[in-house]
């Protein structure tokens, strides 16, 4: 199935072709490897910021909730 167009002849392109195999005019760059690679870098690296805050945020609300577990853990035993 080809998505994308040319944007000059309407030719439906190949993906990861530069160029239009009718007009010979160069693609969109949506349609280029480097672009998606480029894409799923910059996802994965919010990604990682978004684990990152996460993992902060639920450390600090452990260190607050630490000494009411401790008081029970005490009445406990």
């Amino acid at each position: 199935m080809r998505v994308f167009k040319c944007s000059h002849c309407a030719h439906h392109l190949r993906y990861g072709r530069r160029t239009c195999s009718v007009c010979y005019r160069r693609t969109p760059m949506v349609n280029t490897n480097k672009f998606w690679l480029a894409m799923a870098a910059v996802g994965a690296s919010l990604l990682w910021a978004v684990v990152l805050y996460m993992d902060e945020a639920f450390a600090q609300k452990l260190e607050v909730i630490r000494p009411e577990l401790r008081s029970i853990q005490a009445m406990l035993v």
